[in-house]
């Protein structure tokens, strides 16, 4: 099956330009700008670098009916604070897999000292070729298959690492009716984007890699919150509230 792109983007990255666009952006994502404007506001401190937060993990872990004795799977994992929520707050093992080794050595440095850090386990691999040592009870991905290029793939691999009961938990960014070119444009230079299907795609991709119908939950209106309460919070920061950040001025 052939990669679906951010296909009606006019700039298409190679693969090198999408790694280093990633890097570019969550490299840093430890740093207080994030802190003050991300994870303070909207996640009570836990370093999650999606817009859904615990309430999407928390959702994820019921919906994989998880408990002490579950194999979790986290697909492109950054800097594995959403790893050590779901082990922290369900008891079980979590696996998380992503490709980008600063953001898997500083997951490694999250499980010092760690209530949970015993339960998590981290690897530096791609997701589309890497290769599960065991099937797991639940896989699921936050805000990160769009920064994929091969989408199918990904999917692909998730149906593979799941024992046959298992559930999967994609919280994702989709092509909405009003979408244009412009806006396809911004999110692939400012957020990596390269693969924004519709909904109706993104479904149709999920039952051709083997899944059942899935059920679809709309988050607009929670990501449409998220980002206001981020636009207030920066509307009411300034230069002097990062002193380590110099030059950093908010408009």
């Amino acid at each position: 099956m052939a990669p679906l792109h951010n296909s009606n983007s006019p700039v298409p990255l190679s693969e090198n330009e999408r790694a280093d666009k990633l890097r570019e952006i969550y490299d840093n994502s430890d740093d207080a700008l994030w802190q003050r404007l991300v994870y303070e506001p909207l996640h009570a401190g836990w370093h999650l670098a999606n817009i859904g937060g615990r309430a999407i993990l928390d959702f994820a872990a019921r919906f994989g009916h998880i408990e002490a004795a579950s194999q979790v799977l986290d697909l492109c994992c950054g800097s594995g604070a959403a790893c050590l929520y779901i082990a922290e707050h369900f008891g079980c093992k979590v696996t998380g897999v992503d490709a980008n080794e600063s953001q898997i050595s500083r997951a490694r440095r999250r499980l010092e000292g760690h209530r949970a850090g015993s339960d998590v386990h981290f690897v530096i691999a791609d997701v589309r070729s890497w290769k599960p040592e065991r099937a797991y009870d639940l896989v699921y991905s936050i805000d990160s298959f769009a920064l994929i290029q091969d989408l199918p793939g990904a999917l692909w691999k998730s149906l593979a690492a799941l024992r046959p009961a298992g559930s999967l938990v994609l919280a994702d960014v989709v092509a909405g009716p009003h979408i244009t070119d412009d806006l396809r444009r911004f999110m692939l230079l400012v957020d990596g984007v390269v693969s924004l299907p519709t909904a109706g795609e993104y479904v149709s991709l999920i039952c051709k890699a083997g899944f059942r119908t899935p059920d679809v939950l709309d988050l607009t209106d929670l990501a449409a919150r998220s980002f206001a309460t981020i636009h207030r919070t920066a509307m009411s920061l300034n230069e002097a509230a990062f002193p380590d950040l110099p030059g950093v001025r908010l408009i």
